[in-house]
């Protein structure tokens, strides 16, 4: 339709005029599912990044404003003396975060391999969360009891959060790193697939191959794709949530013996629930054990609530003295018991044959293990023993030859008459020359 003509434009064909053309197509450029994911890839990549920014700006808020005041000298003693139990390693996390892990990730801008790269860098690094997580729970506990005293602080620094949500921050941040990772891995697959198909239709087409059906730049053959660095720093980010899970439920750990500290006793390489029967007592009951490098701990399971549970202690095998029985036709169950109190032993059982064969090849494993580290030290022993044995013979053979060199008159024949003729001398072979 026309533009109408200014000498009889009217309020109706202005409106008729602008409607035509609003109905009128628009060719808008349209994005492919490649570019959808490459922007898709971006974006939560600088989400991230922006997000780590806002972690570290709170966790200096607590640093740099909480902290001192439990410092403050007009406060009681007894607050002050709580500092550690309430903030635990949470200034090292910050230190790490704001001086190291930051600046790596700004660094990395969108290079996906690097970015995988810089978790499984700091891989060690990020073990500092495990304490901090153990240490979470009794400080949550104590700004509860204390509500009031930080109530006061939150009210002078101007707060809308409480100290509790701060101290949260650090247990959140794992799992989000691992969306993060998960949801990075997804759409760079989904990527990939797109590029592949893309580049194989144009391969079908273009009348060089070598133009579009090469690399495309991004990896050699020497070096991990994006999409594989991208993965093993998911696996980083999971291994440390499981230390963090484990170090939880030994926490949830009551009635040990005063001699037993779980924290001294290895890894906790794997914890499952069985039914357990005590074969001196015939009793079958469902519990949980646990296995340790050095330990292996059984537990009774009392739920308190649906969603809380409590291991109460009730034995536990040092590696040393354990022995295991299991026999291949039956998948479901094996005996541990005392090397050196055979009466006493403990059949587990499971529903699910992997458990039990993990468990199997897990304490196997163990036992091989120290059986080779016995047999190290006894060799080393061993060669010490024939290590002294030898110096002691040098020594007593250099003792011989400078009492000779010193006591004897070898080269002194005129003195040899001397006594002989004296009769003084008792010694009855000479090897003067």
């Amino acid at each position: 339709m026309p533009c109408p003509d200014s000498e009889f434009l009217t309020v109706s064909a202005v409106n008729e005029w602008c409607i035509s053309k609003s109905t009128e197509p628009v060719l808008m450029p349209v994005e492919s599912k490649k570019e959808k994911y490459r922007r898709r890839l971006t974006e939560r990549v600088n989400e991230l990044v922006h997000t780590e920014n806002v972690y570290v700006e709170r966790l200096r808020h607590v640093v740099e404003d909480y902290m001192p005041n439990m410092r403050r000298s007009d406060i009681s003693p007894y607050f002050r003396a709580l500092e550690a139990d309430i903030f635990g390693n949470i200034e090292k996390i910050f230190r790490f975060h704001s001086e190291e892990f930051l600046p790596a990730l700004r660094d990395c801008e969108n290079d996906l391999r690097k970015l995988g790269q810089c978790f499984r860098h700091y891989e060690k690094r990020f073990n500092m969360y495990v304490m901090y997580s153990r240490n979470n729970k009794r400080a949550t506990r104590l700004v509860f009891e204390h509500k009031q005293f930080f109530q006061g602080i939150q009210l002078e620094l101007g707060d809308r959060l409480d100290l509790s949500s701060y101290l949260l921050e650090p247990v959140q941040r794992l799992p989000r790193y691992k969306l993060f990772l998960a949801d990075l891995v997804k759409t760079y697959s989904n990527y990939e697939n797109e590029r592949s198909e893309t580049e194989s239709r144009i391969s079908k087409l273009s009348v060089d191959s070598d133009e579009t059906g090469g690399s495309n730049g991004e990896s050699s053959d020497n070096d991990e794709t994006p999409l594989e660095s991208l993965k093993l720093a998911k696996t980083t980010v999971e291994c440390v949530l499981t230390a963090v899970d484990e170090i939880m439920a030994l926490e949830n750990i009551t009635d040990c013996p005063l001699y037993l500290n779980l924290l001294h006793q290895g890894r906790l390489l794997r914890q499952n629930e069985f039914y357990v029967m005590d074969t001196a007592r015939r009793r079958r009951q469902l519990m949980r054990v646990f296995l340790f490098d050095k330990l292996v701990l059984i537990t009774v399971v009392y739920r308190k609530q649906p969603r809380v549970e409590y291991f109460i202690y009730k034995d536990d095998i040092p590696v040393d003295d354990l022995g295991i029985t299991a026999k291949e036709h039956d998948q479901h169950k094996f005996t541990i018991w005392y090397k050196k109190r055979n009466l006493k032993s403990y059949k587990l059982e499971t529903s699910d044959p992997a458990i039990r064969n993990a468990w199997v090849e897990g304490i196997t494993s163990l036992l091989w293990e120290q059986a080779m580290q016995k047999k190290e030290l006894l060799l080393q022993q061993r060669n010490k023993r024939i290590s002294m044995v030898s110096m002691n013979s040098e020594e007593s053979a250099e003792s011989e030859r400078n009492d000779d060199k010193y006591n004897s008159l070898r080269g002194v024949p005129g003195e040899v008459k001397r006594l002989i003729a004296d009769k003084k001398v008792r010694r009855t072979t000479w090897y003067c020359e």
